[in-house]
C-alpha cells in the first residue's frame, strides 16, 4: 500500500511518470483534478498546488485537464460549510454501508443538505450536483477527443 505523498515535488515526479506511460502507450486521456474537500481544518491550499501542477503536466504533453476546484467554484455560490468526523465512526461506517445500496442513493443529496455541504455527502464523497457537474466536463472531453 502506498501512502500519500507529501512532498509536492515527490509528487510531481509521479505524476509526471503516469502520464508519460499513458503518453507514450499511443492512449488517449483526460486528466481530473483534485476537488477540494468539505471537512473541517482539511489542507485545501494543498489541493491548489497539486492541481498547478497537475495542469500544468497536462498542457506539457496536451493533455485535456478537468479542474474541479473550477466547477466547484463556478456552481458554488454560498459559503462553504465543513464536516467532521469526529466521534462518529460507527455513523460514517453505517453511512457507508447504507449509500452504497443503489436504491438508497437519494439519501446522498438529503445528508448533503441537512448538513450544508454545497458539494459532498460527508465532506468527501461527491453529491450528485458534483458529480454530474464533473461527469458533463468529461464527456464533453471525451466527445473531443473523438473517444
Amino acid at each position: 500500500m502506498m501512502r500519500c505523498l507529501t512532498d509536492d515535488r515527490l509528487f510531481e515526479r509521479q505524476y509526471l511518470k503516469i502520464i508519460e506511460t499513458v503518453y507514450h502507450s499511443g492512449k488517449k486521456m483526460i486528466a481530473i483534478g483534485l476537488p477540494y474537500m468539505e471537512l473541517e481544518n482539511y489542507p485545501n491550499k494543498k489541493v491548489e498546488q497539486r492541481n498547478a501542477i497537475i495542469k500544468r503536466l497536462t498542457e506539457q504533453f496536451c493533455v485535456p485537464y478537468v479542474d474541479v476546484t473550477a466547477i466547484q467554484d463556478e456552481w458554488n455560490t454560498e459559503t462553504r460549510s465543513v464536516y467532521s468526523w469526529k466521534h462518529k465512526n460507527l455513523l460514517v461506517m453505517l453511512e457507508g454501508i447504507f449509500l452504497a445500496l443503489p436504491f438508497l442513493s437519494f439519501l446522498k443529496d438529503f445528508l448533503s443538505n441537512v448538513r450544508h455541504l454545497s458539494f459532498t455527502v460527508d465532506g468527501v464523497h461527491w453529491n450528485s450536483v458534483l458529480a454530474k457537474a464533473i461527469s458533463e466536463k468529461v464527456q464533453a472531453e471525451v466527445t473531443a477527443l473523438g473517444m
